[in-house]
């Protein structure tokens, strides 16, 4: 990684004109008797600046300007100005001279115009539309420097983009929990090179940052135990980065201050000042753009309950209220993040974020970043089983600076963890034998009995006892354990945190958009938004489209829909007609299953699979790729493989239980033992219930996918809301086939106001 703070300080230097360089522009203005020939002695001599900012210096000086064309420069100079057609204020020109002159900070500029500094990015857009070509560095101390390097060229304007984006881009971690043995701090300083990578704007970590003070049992967990051992080491090894990281203090950090009144996280921050900021305990808020407010939080006690979603759906539920209170704000966060769940858990908003909908959140739970504990593994409880990663949110903001858009980036690095990972690993010193780094690579893994690496490199004590002997030769610290009667290798703290390399990480790709349960013969039924699912589906360029079952409505019967007057279309072959009259063309292969309820009921009564027959007659009409991917006798349930990667395509029976992703789980759980080369299934794709949400759990990704039907009787009798919409999800895995990153859009739809007629395509 580059030293930015020498690079900046090159740049300041670059910029400044030196006394020598003035004086021999001078002389070589009053020598040239040409603007062609001052310009090419001028570039010849400074060939390190620009012509552009040789040209600003002679404007400066005009009378240096002696050649018989001397009107030329003043009069490109007016011609150029006309033909920007950049109206700049005065404030614009002011800081132009400014910028002429040297260098400035944005704290700097915001003070000399009286504004806040994010509106400074505003000031140097307009500039640079105007061909300024205005660069701002990275922040050193605290600071950001502004540089102007390059005026508008006589004759050609190029009216440069702005700097500023409609979008803000935020790491966000949890848990670290730093000091004890099961930490990862590898994984802490690849989330941060992630962060950089992504030009993310701030980091947000929702606490637990130390260990915290052990308890009497948990002190062999620790390797660090007390608040100055603590606080110490985490302010030598939490990672440095370009951008601002906010934290707050989780419960193992209050464990110090409930003890003896000490603040973990405010004397990190303390002594990180340059970019660590403190922001309280338990929760945070935090203000984006005009008024989206983002509330962290870290949850009491230990939450790894088997429904991960449960305490995600808890919290955010206390945001949720409909009293407008007299004496103070009381407006409810667009996003809530909380950290202590261990895992990764996604539930969009339902529609589409606006201002009017200020009750519908976007929750997320945060993975951490430390292994599991033997305590904790040692606990009767289902799902222990945690994740371990980051999140990147982009949040996209309207002109006015209200949210209209969120794209989340999961990175999962559970794979990727480590034993010991506090430790240094032994360094392969020149001259050892190949069995001799055997042993160290065993030894660094574990202590071993010399039975044990005997039957591992197969051969004698003697010689596995020569080799060790060799070993303690070279300055390697092995000892022998009397009381466990295992061999050990002594390691030293580690120094500093690596990040793993990134490339490694993502090696295989795939895109899909999912969607499901559009109930085509319901008078509740959106069919009229498929057109717009393909029309984003190729927008998105995406390689493959799934369908998660219940196409149809059926008959009518399951639900007494045909009685209750909801049906609008009855019967099989009527039903696929109208499906295929409004279906749209799309090169994009679309592979399809039968719902288990709905569709279903054609085969339970006339052993009709009306959705095989769709796929096929819509083939024959040339409306596309589209296949029946159901397996024979399961018809609810078809495999997608897309480059070894399996799509398992799901639609159950049953309710929604009271945690969202409790099913998700329980068929992960099922499906682990079983997947293999022959069933592939890393991608669990859910139809029938309704809802959208994601989640990460075992190494599988679980997504429910939502529906295309408007709150139909049936479910309003039950008091549930659909979520009307549909995913586009991009997944990346490494070389070993693990999930190491899922980049999801969610795309939801408003209810219709009133009832819409179905009208067949003429």
């Amino acid at each position: 990684m580059f030293d930015k703070k020498k690079e900046i300080e090159k740049m300041i230097i670059k910029r400044y004109w030196s006394e020598a360089e003035l004086n021999e522009l001078e002389r070589l203005c009053k020598d040239s008797n040409s603007l062609r020939e001052l310009r090419i002695g001028a570039i010849g001599k400074f060939n390190e600046r620009s012509w552009q900012s040789i040209e600003a210096q002679i404007r400066r000086h005009k009378d240096w300007i002696t050649h018989s064309e001397k009107g030329k420069l003043e009069k490109a100079s007016k011609e150029d100005a006309l033909e920007a057609k950049v109206d700049f204020s005065e404030e614009d020109r002011h800081l132009i001279d400014e910028l002429q002159k040297s260098p400035l900070s944005v704290k700097n500029i915001s003070q000399m115009f009286n504004v806040a500094k994010e509106d400074v990015f505003r000031l140097i857009d307009r500039l640079r539309l105007g061909g300024y070509e205005i660069e701002v560095a990275p922040e050193i101390d605290g600071e950001r420097q502004v540089f102007l390097r390059k005026e508008p060229i006589p004759g050609q304007i190029f009216r440069l983009a702005p700097i500023t984006k409609d979008e803000i881009k935020i790491l966000v971690i949890s848990d670290p929990c730093l000091g004890l043995r099961t930490q990862q701090g590898n994984l802490l300083a690849t989330a941060y090179e992630i962060g950089e990578k992504e030009e993310v704007y701030f980091a947000l970590v929702a606490g637990n940052i130390s260990a915290g003070k052990s308890s009497p049992r948990r002190l062999g967990e620790y390797f660090l135990r007390t608040f100055e051992e603590q606080v110490e080491y985490i302010i030598n090894h939490w990672p440095k980065a370009p951008f601002k990281t906010y934290l707050i203090n989780g419960p193992t950090d209050l464990t110090f201050k409930t003890d003896k009144g000490q603040n973990l996280g405010y004397a990190v921050a303390q002594e990180r000042l340059g970019d660590l900021r403190y922001r309280g305990d338990k929760e945070a808020i935090f203000l984006a753009g005009k008024d989206t407010r983002i509330a962290m939080v870290h949850i009491e006690g230990d939450a790894t309950t088997y429904t991960k979603s449960y305490p995600l759906q808890g919290v955010t539920e206390n945001y949720q209220e409909l009293i407008e209170r007299v004496l103070e704000n009381n407006l409810p966060p667009k996003i809530v993040l909380v950290g202590g769940t261990h895992s990764f858990a996604l539930i969009p908003p339902r529609f589409p974020l606006s201002p009017k909908k200020k009750r519908d959140i976007c929750s997320i739970n945060i993975p951490s970043l430390y292994s599991i504990t033997p305590t904790q593994r040692g606990k009767r409880k289902r799902g222990g089983s945690p994740v371990l990663g980051c999140w990147i949110l982009t949040l996209n903001f309207d002109k006015e600076g209200n949210l209209k858009d969120i794209l989340y980036d999961a990175r999962d690095l559970t794979a990727y963890q480590k034993k010991d990972d506090y430790l240094e690993g032994p360094e392969i010193k020149s001259g050892l034998s190949e069995e001799q780094i055997k042993i160290l690579k065993l030894l660094e893994e574990e202590p071993r009995t010399r039975g044990e690496i005997c039957r591992i490199l197969h051969k004698s004590t003697p010689y596995i006892e020569e080799l060790i002997e060799g070993l303690k030769n070279k300055g390697y610290s092995i000892i022998f354990d009397a009381a466990e009667k295992r061999i050990k290798l002594e390691k030293v703290l580690k120094r500093e945190f690596k990040s793993i390399a990134l490339d490694t990480l993502c090696v295989k790709r795939i895109k899909t958009l999912d969607f499901s349960d559009t109930h085509i013969g319901h008078k509740k039924s959106r069919w009229d938004l498929i057109p717009e699912v393909y029309r984003i589906a190729e927008e998105e360029k995406v390689d493959e489209i799934h369908f998660c079952g219940d196409l149809f409505e059926g008959p009518g019967l399951k639900h007494r829909q045909l009685i209750k007057g909801e049906m609008a279309i009855s019967g099989a072959d009527e039903q696929r007609d109208f499906a295929l009259s409004i279906w749209p063309k799309s090169r994009i292969p679309t592979k399809l299953i039968l719902g288990s309820s709905h569709d279903f009921e054609y085969l339970e009564l006339a052993g009709h699979n009306i959705t095989e027959t769709f796929a096929r007659m819509a083939a024959l009409k040339k409306l596309g790729k589209l296949e029946f991917i159901g397996e024979d006798t399961i018809w609810c349930r078809g495999m997608a493989e897309m480059k070894d990667i399996g799509n398992l395509l799901y639609h159950p029976s049953g309710g929604i239980p009271l945690g969202l992703t409790y099913r998700g789980q329980i068929n992960i759980e099922r499906l682990v033992p079983i997947v293999d080369g022959d069933f592939p299934a890393k991608i669990l794709k859910v139809g029938h219930l309704h809802i959208a949400i994601f989640m990460q759990y075992k190494g599988m990704v679980c997504l429910f996918v939502p529906c295309l039907q408007e709150q139909t009787q049936y479910l309003a009798a039950k008091g549930l809301f659909p979520w009307i919409g549909f995913w586009v999800t991009e997944l990346f895995t490494d070389a070993y086939g693990n999930i190491t990153r899922v980049i999801l859009r969610y795309v939801p739809f408003e209810p219709q106001k009133r009832n819409k007629s179905l009208k067949r395509k003429t």
